[in-house]
């Protein structure tokens, strides 16, 4: 809220690019500097690791059940480089070319002036599908590797493979597989909520990558 009323109510910009080449933010969780710098003044620093060691579990901008985001986090190769990464998915004032984020109707209105899910720049913005408080803004990572077509998902695998090693997709992988029982969303008004996976569908995705965070709206 604090940034909220320093800022007119926007969303941190991870549409743009700074001052530094490549550093706007992507798809639903690799970040802009713009956004990284709100973290350092009202949150915390997501640091640069030297010596290439993950992220505690207490690094609030990593939910401490991540696994594949921690270790793609290494892939960083500076404290100047961006966009970087965060262990949730974090939605709003994206650039809608970088990702598939309207293949389920999360951004159907987009293109006719009304801002969808990760097109809204600003915090009581008119937002469809839903309302501005019923919009999730940071989400556990619900994602693998799946097909999406038809309305139906189908989802293959909730591991990947990284330096030899095979790690959970998602956050919270305690079920089969590592499928994740469901996840925490945490809505613009503040409040978060517990939805079961079998409550929520494909929010957005690329190629095989599914990101699943379209929750039912009354």
């Amino acid at each position: 809220m604090l940034y909220g009323g320093d800022n007119d109510d926007f969303f941190p910009d991870n549409t743009v690019k700074g001052n530094r080449s490549g550093a706007a933010g992507q798809h639903t969780s690799w970040v802009s500097e713009i956004t990284a710098k709100f973290w350092e003044k009202y949150i915390m620093p997501q640091r640069f690791q030297k010596n290439k060691k993950k992220k505690d579990r207490a690094h609030v901008i990593f939910c401490p059940s991540d696994e594949w985001h921690r270790e793609a986090d290494l892939w960083r190769n500076s404290a100047t480089q961006y966009p970087i990464l965060t262990g949730y998915f974090w939605l709003p004032h994206r650039d809608l070319s970088s990702w598939g984020y309207n293949v389920n109707g999360l951004e159907a209105k987009a293109s006719k002036g009304t801002a969808g899910w990760h097109s809204r720049k600003k915090i009581n913005q008119a937002v469809f599908p839903g309302s501005p408080s019923q919009v999730p803004t940071l989400i556990d990572r619900i994602q693998g590797f799946g097909a999406f077509g038809g309305g139906k998902l189908r989802m293959s695998n909730w591991y990947t493979d990284s330096g030899g090693k095979s790690i959970p997709t998602a956050n919270h992988p305690t079920g089969p597989k590592g499928e994740p029982p469901g996840g925490n969303f945490l809505m613009t008004d503040g409040h978060v909520e517990w939805f079961k996976l079998n409550q929520v569908e494909v929010g957005s995705n690329g190629g095989s990558w599914q990101c699943i965070y379209k929750i039912p709206i009354q």
